[in-house]
């Protein structure tokens, strides 16, 4: 896991759409043309150009290169990061935004459970340390709408 990125709140502002979430794995490892990754995503160029505005005005992503194919400037963007760390939210923790199903947000939410109970039944046994704390872990699966 690679560390987070320290974000101011109007960056943190950015975040809050699912689609820009997308556009930012999509260019972790591969610089990517607006066509490229509208074709990737099945978005609409104009959709995607929109949000890779956006997100290049709060530094999220860059233009690493650009070339110059039939008279047309083809701009090629990569995130500078997928993982991000706000220190504007009252309390910190790990939050992002996922475009799932129904089926998919069950399935993701008893994956969480099953790896809590591994965590529970790795540390059950375990004799309290003058480094250990109490933590309270809480995942709350909701609608974008429901957050904050």
């Amino acid at each position: 896991m690679s560390h987070p990125l320290s974000i101011n709140l109007e960056q943190q502002k950015l975040l809050a759409s699912a689609l820009r979430v997308k556009l930012l794995h999509a260019l972790k490892d591969t610089p990517r043309t607006v066509k490229q990754i509208s074709v990737q995503l099945e978005e609409t160029p104009g959709n995607v150009h929109y949000h890779l505005k956006r997100l290049l005005e709060g530094k999220l992503v860059e233009i690493v290169e650009t070339r110059e194919l039939n008279g047309i400037v083809e701009k090629y963007y990569k995130s500078v990061a997928t993982v991000f760390h706000s220190r504007s939210h009252p309390r910190p923790g790990v939050e992002t935004r996922l475009l799932l199903s129904a089926e998919e947000a069950l399935q993701l939410k008893q994956e969480f459970v099953e790896l809590l109970g591994k965590w529970e039944e790795r540390t059950s046994l375990r004799k309290r340390e003058p480094d250990h704390r109490d933590l309270l872990i809480n995942v709350d699966i909701v609608p974008a709408e429901e957050g904050h």
